[in-house]
């Protein structure tokens, strides 16, 4: 039983990671200490369970502010998508639980009028918990439009460079 417990709790973290501030990883990482060994057998880094947890909240530490750090840092400034232009294009979000389920669906609607949709559902009625379902699908939602915003990034720079070929011009500009 100690097992699943420890099991539940971090793939619900790993689910969640994307929508924790630096405050709640850090409330993960004091629950991890002080309930590790109620959660899993005692071993310290021995133990494979405990170093999951520890690599666990490792990536929950590498946030997208970090992430954009890095990639500043490394100078890797070409066009590309940003977080904000990902949250930029959204117009609206609507969420709905269908009843007698536990799944939950979330529509973003973007400033074209474009929906995604994104969904999370948990197996166990005990485990469900509206504010985390709408969490969990809007990030679902919103990875959607990352792929979406790529493409059409990809299309601009194509066509960028196809006119400058068109009109002879040097294309290693």
């Amino acid at each position: 039983m100690a097992y699943q417990t420890f099991e539940m709790n971090f793939s619900t973290l790993e689910n969640i990671k994307n929508f924790m501030n630096k405050e709640e990883i850090n409330e993960a990482e004091e629950y991890l200490k002080e309930n590790a060994s109620k959660l899993v057998p005692t071993g310290e880094d021995k133990d494979p369970y405990i170093k999951a947890a520890k690599n666990t909240i490792r990536k929950l530490k590498m946030n997208n502010e970090e992430i954009e750090k890095e990639v500043q840092e490394k100078r890797l400034t070409a066009p590309r998508i940003t977080q904000e232009m990902i949250d930029h294009v959204i117009k609206c979000e609507e969420y709905h639980v269908f009843p007698g389920s536990q799944l939950t669906v979330c529509c973003l609607t973007l400033l074209n009028g474009f929906t995604v949709t994104g969904e999370s559902a948990c197996a166990s009625p005990e485990n469900f918990n509206k504010e985390l379902g709408e969490k969990i699908a809007y990030g679902k939602a919103r990875d959607k439009i990352w792929a979406l915003e790529g493409y059409l990034l990809k299309q601009k720079l194509y066509d960028e460079n196809l006119e400058k070929y068109n009109n002879n011009e040097d294309l290693t500009k």
